[in-house]
């Protein structure tokens, strides 16, 4: 019996021994798993650190060493994970409350409890993405802008907008634009009120806004808050033509989202965003929020003269008792904010009227004044490329392609010109010439009609070179005013100069580089939400030129026919844009 019971303690020993090293192995095999993992190359792991390959490896677009857990985190995401897991098998109170989003990302990738420390916004039901439009004072906003908005149950409003901008110090003219181009102002990813910032662009600097509801998940929802926190702890290098606002907005969403915002190179535009989110259907309800500077000149352009004074007064006299016409009021609140922050010494007057202005209205029970979102469309795609084919009458076709292109012409019941064209390629031939090649660098129009209480100027930039048997550059600058008649036809006069070798208008070689004057005077005439007539005297390199064009635009193609006069000859022009 002794024999047996020690053959039987043997035999449980060994058992135990074989469960022991069974359960070390297990939990060797999976821990070895965990460090052999490589989640470290994962797309997740490295849109959430922003890195970047390189030649040799990665590096983070991330500059702040805040960024990192290690000394060299910004080369290496295999250290950067590997010392980021340790901590969170370890339950690391810092880190959770540091980088709460990887803290989330790996307890989910690799299986670990996850005890977040960090408290969520509960009052955000969900994100809209906004595309404030062109702001044609800004070269780094020429081209729009993107935020996101997180909105809260009680509306826009009581909501915070989260969006990337640049630290400028207050630099402007060509210092702005030099560090703006070679990434010496850093960029943040900023929080502030959406009062505040809706009320700049959409009272000051004369800008429309669209709105769409961003498609996320619940939990697509949260990440976006976990990540914000971490966006805190580092700045990024900000560049006007790639790493700018809708760069890294597509960075921020890629982190976050299951479907990707693809990133486009070597330039980015806030409308790639928009279009790659509208292809993938993540957008919805898309919404358009006008500036109230256009709404306060279409109802000032409707005043007569007496009611047009009384604006002014309002905007520039304290006055005892509001006018009781609710158009005059209208007008007077619609520019009132345009006023207080461009005209600091009214501001105080302006004020003051405006809240006898809005008792006059509440006794009229008449105040929708302030502008309001159109109501929720499905979205669309928004135009930022251009190819147009044209005849100009003397066996000369041309057909041109800009990658870089936003127009007024999106919406074609405008009357404001503004269209911006850049690195647009072109070639031009026929029978009677050599071909010829273009390159518009840049081409700028800016026909914003003119008041007495909006002081707004109309101006042309154009810069472009050619080749035809030799070189051929063309670079043209017009400054001037526009005027609205009835809110049908804009008439507009600039002047400026043109230092060019070539004549673009009658295609022909000037005989040596010349610095010449150049006047322009036109209307433009809006026939009907599709149809637009517009007429122009040109006085251009000593000739004089009158050209008339018809434009119609039944959807994304425009159709132009045209006569151009000039002494004794008249040319017939055919063109066609279509807009993609």
């Amino acid at each position: 019996m002794p024999k047996q019971k020690n053959l039987v303690g043997i035999i449980l020993l060994m058992n135990k021994i074989r469960v022991g090293i069974l359960i070390i192995g297990v939990t060797l095999n999976v821990v070895g798993s965990m460090w052999a993992s490589d989640f470290h190359t994962s797309p997740t792991w490295l849109n959430a650190l922003y890195y970047e390959p390189t030649g040799s490896g990665y590096k983070s677009l991330a500059e702040s060493p805040d960024f990192f857990i290690t000394p060299t985190g910004q080369l290496d995401p295999k250290g950067e994970y590997e010392a980021s897991l340790d901590l969170v098998i370890k339950q690391d109170k810092g880190f959770k409350t540091k980088f709460p989003y990887r803290y989330k990302l790996l307890t989910t990738f690799h299986d670990i409890a996850y005890h977040p420390s960090v408290t969520l916004d509960e009052k955000i039901v969900k994100t809209v993405i906004a595309y404030p439009n062109r702001y044609m004072n800004n070269p780094a906003s020429m081209f729009g802008h993107i935020f996101l908005v997180l909105e809260t149950e009680r509306g826009p409003l009581d909501s915070d907008i989260l969006h990337y901008v640049a630290e400028t110090n207050g630099d402007t003219g060509l210092p702005y634009m030099a560090k703006g181009l070679s990434g010496r102002y850093r960029g943040w990813f900023y929080r502030e009120s959406y009062y505040k910032k809706i009320k700049y662009y959409n009272y000051v600097e004369d800008r429309d806004i669209l709105y769409y509801d961003l498609k996320l998940t619940e939990d697509e929802q949260e990440n976006l808050q976990l990540h914000h926190l971490e966006l805190q702890n580092s700045y990024f290098y900000y560049y006007f033509l790639d790493k700018n606002c809708s760069f890294f907005i597509a960075k921020l969403l890629n982190a976050v989202m299951a479907e990707q915002v693809a990133i486009k190179w070597p330039y980015m535009m806030p409308s790639h965003v928009m279009n790659d989110l509208i292809a993938s259907d993540s957008l919805d309800n898309e919404r358009r929020r006008v500036a109230s500077t256009k709404l306060f000149n279409a109802v000032f352009n409707t005043l007569n003269r007496h009611e047009k004074q009384q604006v002014m007064r309002l905007l520039t006299e304290e006055i005892d008792t509001a006018p009781t016409d609710p158009k005059v009021l209208k007008a007077f609140l619609l520019s009132s904010e345009y006023m207080i922050n461009n005209h600091s010494p009214l501001a105080a007057t302006v004020r003051q009227n405006r809240i006898k202005a809005y008792h006059a209205l509440e006794r009229q029970n008449d105040t929708a004044v302030r502008p309001t979102e159109t109501p929720a469309t499905r979205p669309t795609i928004i135009p930022s490329k251009v190819l147009e084919a044209s005849y100009n009458g003397k066996d000369r076709y041309q057909l041109e392609y800009s990658p870089i292109y936003f127009s007024e012409y999106q919406h074609f019941d405008k009357l404001n010109i503004i269209d911006v064209k850049a690195l647009s390629l072109g070639v031009a031939t026929g029978p009677e010439a050599p071909t010829k090649y273009t390159l518009d660098l840049i081409e700028l129009t800016n026909i914003k009609e003119y008041n007495v209480v909006l002081n707004s100027f109309s101006w042309t930039f154009k810069s472009s070179i050619a080749y035809q048997d030799e070189f051929l550059f063309n670079h043209e600058f017009m400054v001037g005013r526009a005027w609205n008649l009835f809110n049908k036809t804009l008439i507009y006069g600039l002047v400026g100069g043109t230092y060019a070798n070539y004549d673009d208008m009658s295609d022909l070689h000037l005989s040596d580089s010349q610095v010449l004057e150049t006047l322009e005077v036109g209307t433009l005439n809006q026939l009907s939400t599709t149809l637009k007539l517009n007429l122009k005297y040109s006085y251009k390199y000593r000739n004089d030129f009158i050209i008339t064009e018809l434009l119609y635009k039944p959807q994304k193609i425009i159709y132009g026919l045209s006569l151009t006069s000039k002494k004794d000859e008249t040319l017939l022009g055919v063109s066609f844009r279509v807009l993609f």
